[in-house]
């Protein structure tokens, strides 16, 4: 069930993911498109954070999602 659950969730994502590039392509009130995709975007990254989440935070992170450690030596 939790397969299941799992890859039903990824299809909605997915299902997000291509309205919003139909509200793009017919968008007539540019803010009201604004709101609409960044709406469709969070959901999105809900249901499947590994395609559509936010990957800049996994980018700058050190070993294990940590901080970096950084060492001068100076000579």
């Amino acid at each position: 069930l939790a397969e299941q659950y799992a890859h039903a969730r990824e299809r909605q994502a997915d299902f997000y993911a291509d309205e919003i590039i139909e509200i793009a392509d017919n968008a007539k009130d540019a803010q009201l498109a604004r709101l609409q995709v960044d709406a469709r975007k969070w959901k999105a990254s809900k249901f499947a954070p590994k395609r559509y989440g936010d990957s800049v935070a996994h980018e700058h992170s050190g070993p294990g999602g940590g901080a970096f450690k950084i060492e001068v030596e100076y000579v």
